[in-house]
């Protein structure tokens, strides 16, 4: 029994690092997740910039059809040029929807090219609930999510980026085309900023028939926590759920360091540039410790057969955590930089060296 009382229709409350449940409230009932829709398309803008598709100075000229979104927007005109990064800052702040729209033109080719690539995500993250079929939010009988999957789509938009998109969802306010005649002031949609410790995101969302509904996440010591409400009857209400979820998080949970990079060593890579490399965590390396309970730590570091190219990413071993000799936790691991595959004059100096070598 958690104590808590919370108004929305639906509601959850996850720890990043493990992604384990805290607390859930219907969170497999398909409501309507308004602009919270956009993280699925923020994900994707990450992971063309990521993939170096697009960057972040580049400009991009608006079309019609994104000058004609309504709703909240900046005003895009037929034609305007404006950068990745404005266009970015413009969705994370003030939820525009012009600006996801143009965003979905430049990565996916056509919005609705777009829209099918949310939904490929989607069942690559094995959402049950959810299906888009547009990229602002706007409300359809088609267009559904739920607690639980806008949770997942939120755990991988910061697992994968989150140095980038929390510089942006952590803005209180902005301004674009500051330097012209026409200036336009963003005011974040999300109004904990500031008011709440630690919280830096992450999406608000409201539309008449979905109600006022947030994702949150919030970070104190190292615990991060996610937190999603859908179906509220207002924005006070909304922030008032989010404030207690998270309250009852920091309050019951923190997290105790098991292990870091410093104790991995090396491992050796066959047939590549460099006969050894470092080790790194991919998880991290931080365990979930409800308030009260008591931990002894173990670990044991298991390195798989490599060979080369291996690149920064991929999986190469693990470390399994254990507690009283029961083993409660796997952590993946990685190296610190890619080794690309030998060529024949990389391996006869090697042999070379290890010939003379025996001389000596």
């Amino acid at each position: 029994d958690t104590g808590l009382n919370i108004n929305s229709e639906s509601a959850l409350l996850l720890d990043y690092n493990s992604g384990e449940i805290l607390y859930e409230k219907e969170v497999d009932k398909k409501l309507k997740p308004a602009s919270m829709t956009k993280m699925m398309g923020l994900y994707l803008v990450m992971e063309s910039l990521e993939n170096n598709e697009i960057k972040l100075n580049d400009k991009v000229k608006c079309s019609l059809e994104a000058s004609q979104i309504g709703g909240s927007q900046i005003y895009l005109k037929e034609n305007e040029e404006i950068s990745i990064d404005d266009l970015i800052k413009s969705v994370c702040i003030a939820s525009a929807n012009d600006a996801m729209y143009l965003l979905g033109e430049v990565v996916g080719g056509s919005n609705n090219q777009f829209v099918k690539m949310m939904n490929d995500k989607a069942k690559e993250f094995e959402l049950k609930n959810t299906n888009f079929t547009n990229v602002m939010g706007f409300d359809d009988d088609n267009h559904y999510s739920s607690c639980l999957d806008m949770g997942i789509i939120a755990h991988n938009l910061l697992k994968e980026y989150s140095e980038l998109i929390l510089k942006y969802t952590s803005m209180t306010e902005d301004y674009l085309r500051e330097d012209s005649s026409n200036p336009f002031w963003l005011v974040n949609t999300n109004k904990l900023l500031g008011d709440y410790n630690g919280l830096d995101g992450l999406k608000t969302g409201y539309t008449k028939n979905s109600g006022y509904c947030i994702t949150a996440t919030a970070k104190r010591n190292n615990l991060r926590l996610i937190s999603v409400v859908m179906g509220e009857s207002s924005n006070k209400v909304r922030n008032e759920d989010t404030i207690n979820l998270l309250n009852y998080g920091f309050s019951n949970y923190r997290v105790e360091k098991v292990i870091d990079d410093s104790k991995l060593g090396d491992i050796d890579i066959l047939f590549g540039k460099k006969n050894k490399i470092k080790l790194k965590l991919i998880d991290s390396g931080f365990h979930l410790v409800k308030n009260g309970d008591k931990y002894n730590y173990s670990y044991e570091i298991i390195k798989d057969k490599i060979k080369a190219p291996v690149k920064v990413g991929d999986v190469v071993g693990k470390v399994n955590i254990y507690s009283n000799s029961v083993k409660i936790d796997t952590l993946k691991l990685t190296i610190f930089e890619e080794v690309k595959r030998a060529n024949f004059f990389d391996l006869y100096g090697d042999n070379l060296r290890l010939l003379l070598k025996g001389y000596k």
